[in-house]
């Protein structure tokens, strides 16, 4: 890995965790998550594809027995590239979390996402690319009856090859990214439904239609807009993923 990529690297990590220590500012509560994910990808045509998501999500810690929760969820939907910097995506995510003494929550959630990426150079410098998405959330929630409400993401990521110039069989690779929600509206009635997300991690691409990755999050959450981030949650994913093309990673989708 040559100088500048050295370098480059080591900012975006700098940038990560710079919004890692500023989310996390003013914490009274601490959990720890783990999450373990299978997503897959399928080509339709050179622009629409399937994508489908199944994922496992356990609180770890001391109190995780008496006051923990699972959770598992499902994903799929479709997505269209506009161009070769634009896709949009669209989706429906079913959830459902088991939680000891409590009601179980299900929430049916509708999203659609439009994804730009920039910069996107071509040469020596295709291997750095930034990904913006906005996404609008439609989240219907039953415990003991239905609710409605809707919430706003903003998410920059990128990935970064290391051992390789390019993404290949056999490459390391760095995905980070910084997450922001919103919930329009100055009450919020879901707890913690404001959050920011900083996440690193380390991937290995298997072969040209496998690769897997383990990455940290750092998420705080908020109950409401002007209310200070109270609580934090330290996630640790492990992703697998199959049928996608390398340049998606490279582009962070």
């Amino acid at each position: 890995m040559g100088r500048r990529s050295a370098t480059f690297l080591f900012c975006a990590v700098a940038l990560v965790f710079s919004a890692t220590f500023a989310i996390g500012q003013g914490i009274d509560e601490t959990d720890s998550q783990i999450r373990m994910r299978y997503q897959y990808h399928h080509l339709v045509k050179e622009d629409l594809r399937a994508f489908g998501m199944v994922r496992y999500d356990q609180l770890l810690g001391s109190n995780a027995v008496a006051e923990g929760w699972n959770r598992l969820a499902s994903t799929g939907g479709v997505s269209y590239d506009l161009s070769s910097r634009i896709r949009l995506e669209g989706a429906l995510g079913l959830y459902y979390t088991w939680q000891p003494e409590v009601e179980n929550p299900f929430e049916i959630r509708l999203w659609q996402a439009a994804t730009f990426d920039w910069p996107d150079s071509l040469g020596k410098w295709r291997r750095f690319v930034f990904s913006h998405r906005l996404m609008l959330e439609e989240r219907f929630m039953r415990t003991t009856d239905w609710e409605f409400t809707f919430r706003l993401r903003y998410r920059l990521s990128t990935t970064f090859p290391i051992n390789r110039y390019s993404l290949e069989p056999g490459a390391f690779f760095a995905p980070l990214n910084v997450e922001f929600f919103a919930t329009p509206g100055d009450d919020i009635q879901e707890l913690f439904s404001e959050r920011a997300r900083a996440t690193v991690g380390l991937g290995y691409v298997l072969s040209q239609t496998w690769s897997f990755e383990l990455r940290y999050t750092r998420q705080s959450s908020r109950s409401t807009r002007t209310a200070e981030y109270r609580s934090t949650d330290n996630i640790i994913d492990l992703r697998f993923r199959t049928s996608i093309r390398i340049r998606d990673l490279l582009k962070s989708r």
